[in-house]
């Protein structure tokens, strides 16, 4: 950004400036998306020796079907208690208001768990 307020405010272009953030504020959000910084955290502390549960059933929904998914490389009991933290944790969904594409992804992986 300072780069591009540099080539745009400093010559007198304003306005292509705020386009510019704007753009890049897309831009910033869709690569947030598409990284995923929770499930890279737990795929990153799962390849770990010491895995700390407590810290990962904190990790948002987003990271959940990662954990589920490589819960197996945990530890018999490592993985009962990292299971048990996350299931606890899911309640049922109030309302359609309360929606969103984390959440039902989190619960259908733990939903497998008990299939």
């Amino acid at each position: 950004m300072f780069v591009w307020a540099t080539m745009t405010v400093l010559r007198g272009r304003v306005r292509r400036f705020a386009v510019g953030a704007v753009v890049a504020g897309f831009v910033a959000t869709a690569a947030l998306n598409a990284v995923n910084p929770d499930a890279l955290i737990a795929r990153t502390n799962l390849s770990r020796p010491h895995v700390d549960i407590t810290y990962l059933s904190h990790l948002s929904d987003d990271a959940v079907p990662t954990l589920v998914d490589r819960s197996s490389e945990l530890p018999a009991a490592q993985r009962t208690r990292l299971l048990s933290l996350l299931a606890r944790r899911h309640r049922p969904q109030q309302s359609w208001l309360s929606w969103n594409a984390s959440r039902r992804q989190a619960r259908a992986a733990l939903d497998t768990l008990r299939h």
